[in-house]
C-alpha cells in the first residue's frame, strides 16, 4: 500500500489559497474518487485513461490555526462525501503535483481525487464520522488505531472531506490540516 501526505498549506500547484473561517462549514481536505462532473475529470494522479479508482483509508489527521489565535473554538469534522458537486474545480490533475504526495518517493501517483482550500462547498456529505471542537490556541492530532481507519469506496464520487468552521463566528482567520492516507 502507498502512503501520502495532503496537506492546505504547503504543497504548492494545488492553486487554491486558504480560506478565512465562517460560521459554516468550509472543505478544507476532501479526498475520494472523481466522478464525471468533476472540473476536469481526470484523478489527481494525472492519469487520463485508464483511471482505476483505488478504495482508501485516512489513518492520520493534523489540524490548526496559522492565523492569530484568539481564545474561541473551532469544530472540525470528518464527513462522507456522497455527491461531488458539478461547480467543483479541480485542481490536482498535474503529475508534478500528486508525485509531491507520496511519503515514500519510490510510490506511485496518487489516484485520489484531491481538493484543497475550497471557498464554496465541493460535495454534498451524509454524516459526521469524527468530530471535534479545540481551542484556536492548541494543534489536535488523531491517529487511527490499527483496523480503525476511515475508510472511502472504490466508487464515483464517494470520499471523506476534512471540514473546519468558527461556531462563534470569533475566529475568522485560516488554519492548517493534514492528511496521511493510504490507497489499496
Amino acid at each position: 500500500m502507498a502512503n501520502y501526505a495532503i496537506q492546505n498549506s504547503t504543497v504548492s500547484g494545488f492553486g487554491n489559497t486558504q480560506q478565512a473561517m465562517t460560521t459554516t462549514y468550509k472543505t478544507i481536505v476532501l479526498v475520494g474518487v472523481g466522478s464525471s462532473v468533476s472540473g476536469s475529470g481526470f484523478p489527481s494522479g494525472g492519469a487520463v485513461s485508464p483511471y482505476n479508482p483505488r478504495r482508501g483509508k485516512i489513518y492520520d489527521i493534523l489540524i490548526g490555526t496559522n492565523g492569530s489565535p484568539v481564545d474561541a473554538v473551532q469544530q472540525w469534522d470528518l464527513a462522507r462525501a456522497t455527491t461531488m458537486l458539478s461547480s467543483e474545480v479541480f485542481i490536482g490533475a498535474v503529475s508534478s503535483v500528486s508525485s509531491a504526495l507520496a511519503l515514500d518517493p519510490a510510490d506511485g501517483l496518487i489516484a485520489a481525487f484531491a481538493i484543497v482550500n475550497s471557498s464554496a462547498e465541493v460535495a454534498t456529505y451524509s454524516n459526521d464520522v469524527w468530530s471535534i471542537g479545540c481551542n484556536t490556541r492548541a494543534s489536535y492530532r488523531w491517529v487511527a488505531a490499527p483496523g480503525s481507519e476511515f475508510l472511502y469506496p472504490a466508487t464515483s464520487s464517494q470520499g471523506l472531506g476534512l471540514r473546519a468552521s468558527s461556531p462563534a463566528g470569533s475566529y475568522t482567520s485560516t488554519v492548517t490540516a493534514t492528511v496521511l492516507l493510504s490507497e489499496q
